[in-house]
């Protein structure tokens, strides 16, 4: 798990309007995979024969952005919100 992104987002702010606005497709490109502690999405990319998975959660108006590195999502979010 490598914590690769961290930025300020207004009071508000839709992790759904935000990928959409990146061109990915809900239940296709991402899909929203928890709504506890927050909402929580993950995003997969196909690059090559490989998928990277990347977790996506606001708390306290900043955004975070995780690749997986190849784990579990329910392992990353764990260790995330443990």
């Amino acid at each position: 798990m490598e914590l690769v992104s961290k930025m300020n987002v207004e009071r508000g702010f839709s992790i759904d309007s935000w990928l959409r606005s990146k061109g990915y497709s809900l239940n296709f490109d991402y899909i929203r995979f928890a709504d506890h502690p927050t909402e929580i999405y993950t995003l997969f990319i196909v690059k090559g024969l490989g998928q990277e998975t990347f977790i996506i959660f606001v708390i306290d108006d900043v955004l975070h952005i995780y690749n997986t590195g190849g784990q579990k999502v329910d392992n990353v979010i764990e260790d995330i919100f443990k």
